[in-house]
């Protein structure tokens, strides 16, 4: 039986040829309208993934509430996307999309079927697994961040204030903790220089800062443990390169160079061909770029 590909809201002009690429890959088209049960409905369904228009109201909120479902934790949601500019593309993985299709991009809408038709899904890079603290005060930010720490094998135990992330240190012993430095309570930085000296203090930080504070929050984090800083509200998804850059051991021998968390659209083609492709860049290094396409 054909797995459903969920579409809310318009599916965009391509309609005739994305049913194609959907039942070349044996996907069922699905339009489902946005209720007070779409959240039991879709994980009633299973879908292969889940299609959300930019025509969409609130969709950083619908995303959490469809996230708080444990049938939908790893299923991918796709954001449509009109045009590839930077705001759309960055507007869309902050809402929680883990992927997007462009108008008019048959090529890209059909590698994505196929490989979605394939049982592969949308994966990311993966960390080694291991128990993570994620402590923040907002629910949208606790649901984007503790689905992709969930889809990369991560098990999450979450905190909402200052103390109740310094219970769970002692009582989880995690493998890393991730952190709002906007808890109640204690500053985080307090704690994480409480840690120094300790049998704690080895264990890996994100901490999770605006814009304006993240210079600060640099100088006044200790040498040990290793931190990284995530900017609030950013895509959530290079969380997942902080993780395993902090997290995998490098190739003996191997020189590495800093990751800087970028996001930008890449647009690239064949020498001498006439198809364009689409993909986002997510961090640059010394050694080249990551990009998802």
């Amino acid at each position: 039986m054909s797995q459903h590909f969920v579409f809310l809201g318009e599916p965009g002009p391509d309609a005739p040829a994305m049913l194609r690429a959907l039942n070349d890959a044996g996907l069922a088209p699905r339009r489902m309208q946005i209720t007070e049960d779409l959240r039991s409905q879709l994980a009633e369904a299973s879908p292969a993934a889940v299609v959300f228009g930019p025509e969409i109201q609130d969709r950083a909120g619908l995303v959490a509430s469809l996230r708080e479902s444990s049938a939908l934790t790893s299923v991918p949601f796709i954001g449509r996307v009109a045009k590839p500019l930077p705001a759309a593309l960055s507007q869309a993985f902050r809402d929680g999309m883990d992927e997007y299709y462009l108008d008019g991009c048959a090529v890209q809408f059909t590698e994505l079927a196929s490989t979605l038709g394939q049982g592969d899904g949308v994966s990311t890079v993966r960390a080694p697994a291991g128990q993570v603290i994620l402590a923040h005060p907002e629910r949208l930010e606790r649901v984007r961040l503790g689905a992709v720490l969930r889809r990369n094998g991560y098990d999450t135990h979450f905190a909402g204030s200052a103390e109740e992330l310094r219970g769970a240190l002692v009582e989880k012993r995690p493998r890393a903790v991730v952190a709002s430095t906007s808890l109640p309570g204690a500053p985080v930085v307090e704690i994480v220089c409480e840690l120094d000296g300790t049998e704690l203090q080895t264990i890996p930080w994100v901490l999770v800062a605006p814009e304006e504070l993240i210079e600060a929050t640099s100088d006044a984090l200790p040498m040990q443990p290793q931190s990284r800083i995530l900017e609030e509200g950013t895509d959530v998804e290079g969380l997942t390169f902080l993780m395993n850059e902090m997290l995998t051991p490098p190739p003996v021998g191997a020189r590495r160079s800093p990751r800087l968390l970028f996001g930008a659209p890449a647009t690239f083609v064949h020498e001498g061909g006439d198809v364009t492709f689409y993909g986002y860049v997510y961090n640059v290094s010394m050694g080249g770029v990551y990009i998802r396409s």
